[in-house]
């Protein structure tokens, strides 16, 4: 048997390998150093990006679309970031199934939809990619186009934080410090909360701040608390730069400086955080650092009480029944002390127990006034202790109960509450006067 000649399949192999397209010849990385010579601003290298990805190469594609969704290089055109973000998708590109998923989520260019977005990001994801894997937990975790679901959450911020994306690991670790979709596991947090925030990731930091600052899993150590909230404050994180104000304000482990509380409570309070814009209330209503102005004071108690903070909303309560620079409205403290106390700040419990005691603005209700001092006091709120004690002596409400009277004065007393040391005094000398 003749043998075969092999020169003829040789010579038609160099030939199809001459005759494939030029994206073909172009890898990955050659595509990105392409991208960055036209972002900042070469002429050519656009030229043949536009030319790979006119020939269908999927991430010169992708190139583009970040450079129009950026204005990178080009005019910004985000119309033209989805067109090439989908042709790249459209040949299975993990990374541009990842931006379209939060293009959809987002709105952006296009009608927000949540569940195009977990489409989008489950593609991505099934690719291993890691960014698509957190921000697929996070839709999970939210129930955003699927429904709730922390156990699923958990999974996939595990896969995210496998392959190093810091996002996946500060999630993963706020869901072990709250046990979210896994048992509660202080350490965990601890451990995924330094690996996303020693890369910069501003809300890790911000937990591993808190962390330090409330001894969660760490000894409580208020440097530590300090040295984290600047590093996320620095980098914008509204939620450290109200716990540096806080620092600097109360004088943990660095000297009281109103003015430097004064400095991050304003930068958190411009993008709308609602616990800075309540503790403004407070340094512009008691002249913390400014001069006093009441009018200063409830524009930042409105903002922080639409915004949602119940300190804010507390302090607008007592604004309107005390009348001070506003029209004294029992009405409307009601209606910020309501707001305030479902959402368990004690301060409003105790208050609104208060109004229905001494009847302002609403009948006299001591049953509702137990109910509030009650909630209040589990909360160990020295003045709804002291107030359960007196329903107690004087039998308001419930069966008067001289034991159980002194047990709550004895509460409140220790807390410092001057009424109930004066009270327990007078109960062990057998007085019973009428302290209202």
């Amino acid at each position: 048997m003749p043998l075969k000649r092999l020169l003829p399949a040789a010579t038609t192999w160099l030939v199809c390998l001459a005759c494939l397209p030029a994206w073909a010849q172009v890898s990955p990385d050659q595509v990105s150093a392409l991208q960055s010579r036209a972002e900042s601003g070469d002429a050519a290298a656009l030229a043949r990006l536009k030319k790979l990805a006119a020939e269908r190469s999927s991430s010169a594609e992708f190139a583009l679309g970040v450079m129009y969704e950026r204005g990178s290089g080009v005019a910004q055109d985000v119309p033209q970031a989805l067109k090439w973000y989908r042709d790249s998708a459209a040949q299975g590109d993990k990374a541009a199934e990842s931006n379209l998923g939060v293009m959809y989520e987002s709105g952006r260019g296009l009608p927000q939809s949540y569940q195009q977005a977990f489409l989008w990001y489950r593609k991505a994801a099934m690719q291993n990619d890691g960014a698509a894997e957190g921000n697929l937990a996070q839709m999970y975790r939210l129930g955003r186009g699927v429904s709730l679901d922390y156990q699923q959450a958990a999974f996939w911020y595990r896969k995210g934080a496998a392959q190093g994306d810091r996002l996946s690991e500060s999630n993963l670790g706020a869901m072990y410090e709250h046990g979210l979709g896994v048992a509660k596991d202080n350490r965990q947090a601890l451990y995924w909360s330094r690996k996303a925030a020693a890369q910069g990731e501003p809300n890790a930091q911000a937990n591993l701040g808190d962390m330090y600052y409330f001894g969660r899993g760490v000894p409580q150590d208020y440097a530590q608390a300090l040295s984290w909230y600047q590093k996320a404050a620095t980098q914008g994180n509204t939620r450290a730069q109200t716990s540096l104000g806080d620092m600097y304000y109360l004088g943990q482990d660095l000297p009281q400086d109103y003015p430097q509380a004064l400095y991050w409570f304003h930068k958190a309070a411009e993008r709308n955080d609602a616990n800075a814009e309540a503790n403004l209330g407070q340094m512009y209503r008691l002249g913390q650092g400014v001069p006093v102005s009441v009018s200063r004071a409830l524009d930042w108690y409105r903002k922080a009480a639409a915004d949602g903070s119940a300190f804010g909303q507390t302090n607008l309560g007592t604004m309107y029944v005390l009348g001070f620079g506003v029209q004294r409205n029992y009405s409307q403290a009601l209606h910020w002390y309501r707001m305030a106390a479902t959402h368990g700040e004690a301060d409003a419990q105790a208050n609104l127990g208060d109004m229905y005691y001494l009847a302002q603005g609403v009948p006299q209700d001591y049953a509702q006034a137990l109910l509030w001092f009650r909630r209040a006091a589990q909360q160990k709120q020295a003045n709804a202790e002291d107030n359960l004690a007196q329903m107690y002596r004087l039998g308001q409400g419930v069966p008067r109960s001289r034991q159980e009277a002194l047990d709550w004065y004895r509460k409140a007393a220790a807390q410092g509450n001057v009424d109930a040391q004066h009270a327990l005094d007078a109960l062990r000398q057998g007085a019973d006067a009428d302290r209202r």
